[in-house]
């Protein structure tokens, strides 16, 4: 797909993250907010809360973004938006 193209990833790997099945590694979260037009470190800070799965470390990601005034948001959330964005064409 165009959306998957501009990521960097297969169409698969953002179906994923959409779902909430997987959460996409720092690149992606980069080109997400690039297209988005959001600071980096807040998807990368996002992703890494949603994905962690010891709350201590998911703790210390919250924190960091709280720290840093960073606003937390959902990857999910934006894939799922994107996709009404770039929907696949149909022939």
């Amino acid at each position: 797909s165009e959306l998957a193209r501009m990521l960097g990833g297969s169409r698969q790997a953002v179906s994923n993250w959409r779902l909430g099945i997987s959460k996409p590694d720092d690149y992606a979260c980069i080109r997400l907010a690039e297209l988005v037009g959001v600071n980096p470190l807040e998807i990368i800070a996002a992703s890494h809360i949603e994905r962690e799965a010891d709350p201590e470390r998911a703790k210390w990601w919250a924190d960091f973004s709280k720290r840093h005034g960073i606003k937390v948001l959902s990857v999910s959330l934006i894939g799922t938006s994107l996709l009404f964005q770039y929907k696949p064409r149909s022939n």
